[in-house]
């Protein structure tokens, strides 16, 4: 595997690489899909020793985006991709097919660092930022992709500085 052109996807590998060194670290991905970038992560990432992949896999015409794409079938086919995708990795991820605020309550209290690309819906980021924020360590990272949907919501909640990459993509470091 190689990392040949800068899309969101090594941006947050690359984010993650800079910011964590070798450190030993925990993470949450929230919308996994076909599990490329969770691949990408446990791949350039030695020191990640756990994620938790968040994705539904369900068909959801009213959540908008890629929930409302094609049918069941085509979410089913994504989740059969993530899996056989992430098998080489055993034990070091946790694949849940859970809505991300369903799996709140199933994931650590403290983590080194999430990443949302999950449900683009307005409601739905102001609550993944609620959800999901108090869980990065001090220190960790919090960010995303599509800071075009995500831009208002991170600014107004959260109030930090916020560097903004490659492909639409964000993060900023939890100063408390």
């Amino acid at each position: 595997m190689s990392i040949e052109a800068i899309n969101h996807h090594t941006q947050a590998i690359h984010v993650l690489q800079e910011h964590f060194k070798d450190e030993e670290i925990t993470g949450i991905e929230i919308g996994t899909a076909e599990g490329l970038l969770t691949k990408g992560l446990l791949y350039y990432l030695p020191n990640l020793k756990m994620i938790y992949a968040i994705d539904p896999y369900k068909y959801a015409p009213e959540r908008g985006f890629e929930a409302a794409v094609n049918n069941q079938e085509w979410h089913d086919d994504r989740k059969r991709q993530a899996v056989a995708a992430l098998a080489p990795y055993e034990g070091r991820y946790e694949l849940l097919s859970l809505y991300s605020d369903d799996a709140v309550s199933v994931t650590p209290a403290q983590v080194d660092f999430v990443w949302i690309d999950g449900d683009h819906r307005p409601e739905q980021i102001t609550q993944d930022i609620a959800n999901y924020y108090p869980k990065v360590k001090v220190g960790g990272l919090f960010g995303g992709h599509d800071w075009n949907h995500a831009i208002q919501h991170v600014k107004r909640d959260l109030k930090e500085v916020v560097m903004v990459g490659v492909d639409l993509t964000w993060w900023l470091i939890k100063k408390e």
